[in-house]
């Protein structure tokens, strides 16, 4: 529950500081590079080329987006 409300907290802080399209652009795209990083050190998933250029891709596009 602790956490929860952790994040939460982060969620309205960063609302405040950077605006609610920002920070919809920010979790919602970094939320799959997570999982898959999780997925690697919990469950020994392979991360293949494709999965690079994914993130790569990704947090280029999050750069240009936050970067206004």
């Amino acid at each position: 529950i602790f956490a929860s409300g952790l994040g939460y907290l982060f969620y309205n802080l960063s609302i405040d500081n950077i605006g609610p399209t920002k920070t919809a652009s920010f979790v919602y795209s970094t939320a799959a590079i997570l999982v898959a990083i999780l997925a690697y050190l919990f469950f020994q998933e392979a991360i293949n080329s494709i999965m690079i250029i994914s993130i790569v891709l990704v947090i280029t596009g999050l750069n240009l987006v936050l970067k206004k």
